[in-house]
């Protein structure tokens, strides 16, 4: 036979003020029942990640249904609803999957209820294998339960296999992009330089460079929201990023929003890339800005939060332990379950045209999740949003970011370069660069080419500048490979797309030089003249170990 507990714990969520002493009339008349009182929805859905209940009752208010359907995204057990309005009760409670009481409210009506969805702690004795028409009805509410659970299961796991597939697609795009937005930004650049700078002509090549600069934009969200940008992660202090970040957007706010810090002053590290933080800040700051034409109050929050591996269920893949948690709220417009559900896609948006790209929050989401992190969203028409960031906590100390010296002047020499690039526009691009600093070339169109080159020369090669994704073979392995010859030589990597990620950390956590697509040629000529003067000195070295075939 099943036992109840010896007490049981209720969520109640006043929604609707004017039915509160009802329900706690009736809560107090059953001694075996605690409770715990939230004014809506967004503070239900916030407790409930952190918390177990036995039953949760909403006091539903008829305007205000939107956040009903939330809630039952984060709590698939057991749920009442009051409410005074018939016919609004009954489509809420079938699309919330829960029991409706309706007026007249009586307290032993409410009660009632409560005692047949949760018994007594001392049931009536039955024979073994009988179940009392409650227990059959939490048994039935059980199964239901973990057939709700194992649903979301799903729904999340497609939502996370589409948001791959189109991850890929986007990332591949990317790389073709940035390799034609290479060869346009740079040749709009070279030709700048010959044009005298009141020639009507160089007005016209200064609006083309324009335009590839706001494209390449374009592509960074494009491989941010594909995992595929390569981040630069450092231990941080999550609320300097945070203030450093309020005062850049105060202007932009403007006079009508009201910006509240409240900042956990214990708050623990995090290791991620400060840049892209300061990306998911924008983004979600300008989101809600857009969301309050009319002003209102936008809140950004941080917190130490410990999950348990019932809190840590609600994402897939989410391990238990201690986080950081950012907070970003508004009292804007709010969003309806169907936009909620499209938010991450790329390219949707519900901005008037030329007003978005559609590209800021799979951006943010793909940067947490590259992060290491966790996104969760709580909207409602007219009730505001609010998106919370989970970041693992790091027992480590930050460690403030080096700062690279720039150096002024032309960057030019007479060392003898090899120039591994398979795009024909970027590595005639590059050899126009290089040749006009006064380089010496050799050039590879192949990795397999660069090696044959290495390998036959018997000169000194001052520097290797190869792409990191090139056919059957990365920049990498070429690197390797051409070490046995040439130990010793510094490597510059040219980047726009980088499949392996982790990989890729890892060489840029030896400090290897990388510049990236889209360049102008004076990053190129830079990045080119400090790998020669400042050699990193351990990249070759370090790939001289065995091959694998």
């Amino acid at each position: 036979m099943s036992h109840t507990p010896a007490s049981a714990q209720v969520l109640l969520v006043a929604e609707n003020p004017n039915l509160v002493s009802h329900a706690v009339s009736a809560l107090e008349s059953c001694g075996w029942l605690s409770w715990i009182e939230v004014s809506n929805c967004a503070s239900a859905v916030d407790w409930l990640q952190f918390h177990s209940v036995d039953l949760v009752i909403v006091l539903l208010q008829p305007t205000a249904l939107s956040g009903l359907t939330l809630l039952r995204h984060v709590w698939h057990g057991l749920l009442i609803c009051l409410c005074d309005d018939h016919e609004v009760a009954v489509s809420a409670v079938d699309a919330a999957r829960g029991l409706a009481i309706l007026p007249p409210f009586a307290t032993r009506q409410i009660r009632s209820a409560l005692r047949l969805l949760l018994p007594p702690a001392k049931p009536l004795t039955a024979p073994v294998g009988y179940f009392s028409g409650a227990e059959e009805r939490l048994r039935l509410a059980a199964n239901m339960q973990a057939e709700q659970a194992l649903r979301e299961s799903e729904r999340r796991l497609e939502q996370a296999q589409r948001m791959e597939a189109v991850g890929r697609l986007a990332g591949g795009i990317a790389h073709d992009f940035n390799n034609l937005l290479t060869v346009i930004s740079s040749y709009s650049d070279l030709s700048l330089r010959k044009l005298d700078q009141g020639h009507i002509v160089a007005r016209y090549v200064e609006q083309i460079r324009k335009a590839s600069a706001t494209a390449a934009t374009l592509t960074r969200q494009l491989l941010a929201f594909s995992r595929r940008q390569a981040l630069q992660p450092s231990v941080i202090a999550l609320n300097e990023v945070v203030n450093e970040m309020s005062f850049m957007v105060q202007s932009l706010l403007g006079a009508a929003i009201e910006m509240e810090m409240r900042l956990d002053s214990t708050l623990g590290q995090i290791e991620a890339d400060p840049v892209q933080l300061q990306q998911v800040l924008l983004n979600l700051i300008v989101n809600a800005k857009d969301a309050m034409p009319s002003g209102g109050l936008l809140t950004v929050e941080t917190h130490n939060i410990e999950l348990d591996e019932r809190s840590a269920a609600q994402f897939p893949k989410m391990k238990p332990g201690a986080y950081v948690r950012l907070t970003v709220a508004d009292t804007g417009s709010g969003m309806d379950a169907d936009t909620l559900a499209r938010i991450y896609e790329p390219f949707f948006t519900t901005k008037p045209k030329g007003r978005g790209t559609g590209l800021g929050l799979p951006t943010v989401y793909a940067i947490v999740q590259q992060s290491g992190g966790y996104i969760s969203v709580y909207s409602e028409v007219g009730q505001g949003t609010t998106f919370h960031i989970y970041l693992p906590r790091v027992d480590k100390s930050p460690v403030a970011a080096g700062r690279v010296e720039e150096t002024t002047g032309f960057f030019t020499g007479h060392e003898t370069i090899l120039l591994v690039e398979d795009e024909v526009g970027v590595r005639d691009l590059a050899t126009t660069i290089l040749q006009e600093a006064g380089y010496r070339l050799l050039i590879a169109g192949t990795p397999e080419e660069a090696i044959t080159l290495s390998n036959g020369y018997s000169g000194k090669i001052d520097l290797l500048l190869t792409d990191v994704i090139m056919p059957r073979m990365t920049g990498r392995e070429v690197v390797r490979r051409i070490a046995h010859r040439h130990p010793g030589t510094p490597v510059v990597y040219m980047s726009g797309y980088v499949e392996d990620v982790v990989t890729f950390q890892q060489l840029v956590g030896t400090g290897a030089y990388v510049v990236e697509k889209p360049f102008y040629p004076n990053d190129l000529l830079q990045m080119v003249r400090q790998a020669i003067e400042q050699p990193v000195g351990h990249e070759l070295a370090a790939a001289r170990a065995p091959l694998s075939v």
